[in-house]
């Protein structure tokens, strides 16, 4: 083996096996803002720079036709951004950012001659990465519902997160390893029979732990994208091996019923599957403010601030379902209505025609386009319910290698190019090792950054200067800012000093105008109080009754706050008890 192909195969190794479960804390930022992402979109950008290497190597660069059907299914999905609104941008470029990273992260990977010959070990490695994560949170789950048993009751929530601080993209990761496993339980075969008997043994061990973890995420999202995996996995498996399908079934049934019969005193039957919830109300208003832009959308990074209006007035008119609500939402818990809010229907449309492509080269024959729908699907089906993407980018790198494993093993292999690269071909390495060094270099100050952040935040005394270690704070600027001026703001108090307090007022309206958010406006409520300017503060009061009418706490904030003033001997414009 090569030295090229031996360093793509110990970073392939060292991301799924090491680097992606490193966990850190989260603050509720998005994008390449939480921390474990900045992990992830730098092994991308390495594995584009590790690209370049190869294709200097091999003196040849692959370019299928559906990479090149699919890159104008991009361009259409993005041109409503260069048409549209722009006032929103910097709110929403990562989206862009991300689906272009993606994308080249899918080519880059088709020019590793090493997956090609075996495409197998990509899912190897994602199933690895899925293994070491349920046996974490298989870990904490039995743990817990261990104490539940000795204290008769719900004590610690069985639920398991692992390195996603979130169930639900947990679960969904999870369901992944379900169709994974069954589906290379059944086809792998080993000539070293000690190894065969280990990869039997430890599938069915999965099989065991996953199906018990997966009955304590109570997640619905994770229990559908589980079954319907399986279904659509299990043809082409029964095709194969009966024996394997039977036994690797036998053990996840054992692991459920484990489960099943532990759930009476852990007290996790508690969520109905049929229950709408608050989502309803999201999909409605998301939908509604696509029709009011329905060719080219409100703008990228435009959803915030527009849900937020269109949701008051929908809720003023009476048009919202029983249980509708938000608080701090950044994301309408659906993937298309994302886009089609931002985009338009021509971004939407875009993306299914995506979609197709994709699906249409992943595999020949109905039994194995079902197989790569099955493997897809819980990721895909969590993207229709929530936003696992922001959360999580490792989901999005596993969707990609995934395709890429199946289209080597069962591809629709039309005529694609591949072109010589001999006049090129000797500035390939730098710049490949130019994308390495930066991303590297980049992303760990991104990291460090991050905490450093983290440690400003555990100090009772803040200062402001301490904040100067943050270098950057690329895909978390909004976070940044409220923790900056939010300081200000507290050192105006302590030190009597208006200029400070102005400081924040000045940014916190301007930010509201375009990515609004709960503790931007409640602080700022404050500012104006501290500064004696009562009438700004009861009208920013009014903004926030009427942009969260149906948040019950944001309710309960107002009522305090006019209890608040009347004892100060301030009227209550609204006669609100």
């Amino acid at each position: 083996m090569s030295l090229i192909n031996r360093t793509i195969i110990i970073t392939f190794a060292t991301f799924f096996l090491v680097v992606c479960h490193v966990w850190y804390a989260g603050y509720g930022i998005v994008g390449l803002g939480v921390q474990q992402n900045n992990f992830t979109w730098m092994f991308v950008c390495l594995v584009i720079g590790l690209a370049l290497f190869s294709m200097h190597n091999n003196k040849r660069f692959v370019m299928p036709r559906f990479w090149l059907l699919g890159s104008v299914a991009i361009i259409i999905t993005l041109l409503p951004f260069t048409i549209s609104n722009k006032e929103y941008f910097l709110n929403g470029y990562l989206l862009i950012i991300g689906l272009v990273a993606a994308w080249i992260f899918l080519l880059a990977i088709l020019q590793f001659e090493a997956f090609e010959k075996r495409p197998d070990i990509l899912l190897w490695l994602v199933f690895g990465a899925i293994f070491i994560q349920v046996i974490w949170g298989g870990v904490g789950s039995f743990n817990s519902v261990m104490i539940n048993q000795v204290n008769e009751r719900l004590v610690v929530d069985p639920a398991a997160l692992g390195v996603f601080n979130q169930k639900n993209v947990f679960a969904s990761f999870l369901a992944t390893g379900l169709g994974l496993s069954i589906f290379l339980f059944c086809k792998s075969e080993f000539n070293n029979k000690r190894i065969q008997t280990m990869s039997s043994f430890g599938h069915i061990v999965f099989a065991f732990i996953a199906a018990f973890t997966l009955v304590y995420s109570n997640s619905r999202a994770g229990y559908i994208g589980s079954v319907i995996s399986l279904l659509f996995v299990f043809p082409y498996c029964f095709k194969i091996n009966k024996t394997k399908v039977s036994l690797w079934l036998l053990f996840a049934i054992m692991g459920l019923v484990l489960a099943i019969s532990l759930l009476e005193s852990t007290g996790r039957v508690e969520k109905e599957l049929t229950e709408g919830g608050s989502r309803v109300g999201i999909y409605l208003t998301s939908f509604k403010l696509m029709l009011d832009a329905p060719l080219l959308g409100n703008g990228a990074g435009s959803f915030m601030r527009t849900f937020i209006e269109k949701f008051s007035i929908l809720n003023q008119q009476g048009m919202l379902p029983d249980g509708s609500g938000h608080g701090n939402l950044v994301h309408p818990h659906n993937e298309l209505l994302l886009w089609g809010v931002e985009g338009g229907f021509i971004s939407v449309l875009g993306l299914l025609a995506l979609s197709l492509i994709l699906l249409r080269h992943s595999s020949k024959g109905v039994v194995k386009k079902l197989l790569f729908l099955g493997l897809l699907s819980p990721i895909v089906l969590h993207s229709m319910v929530e936003m696992p993407f922001y959360q999580s980018a490792l989901h999005i790198v596993v969707l990609v290698l995934i395709f890429v494993s199946i289209y080597h093993q069962f591809g629709r292999k039309e005529k694609g190019k591949v072109y010589g690269l001999n006049n090129f071909n000797s500035g390939l390495p730098i710049v490949g090792f130019f994308i390495c060094t930066a991303s590297v270099m980049f992303f760990a100050l991104n990291i460090s950054s991050l905490n450093n952040l983290h440690k400003f935040i555990q100090q009772e005394n803040r200062g402001i200067d301490e904040l100067s270690k943050v270098y950057i704070h690329v895909g978390w600027e909004n976070t940044y800012d409220y923790m900056y001026y939010g300081t200000l703001y507290q050192q105006g108090l302590k030190s009597n000093n208006p200029k400070l307090i102005k400081e924040y007022i000045n940014w916190a309206n301007e930010i509201n105008k375009k990515a609004p958010k709960l503790d931007y406006f409640r602080t700022l409520v404050y500012a104006y109080e501290q500064l004696g300017d009562i009438d700004k503060a009861y009208s920013t009061v009014e903004k926030l009754d009427f942009y969260y009418p149906l948040h019950k706490p944001t309710q309960e904030w107002i009522e305090k706050f006019y209890t608040h003033m009347e004892s100060k001997g301030y009227s209550n414009p609204q006669g609100v008890n």
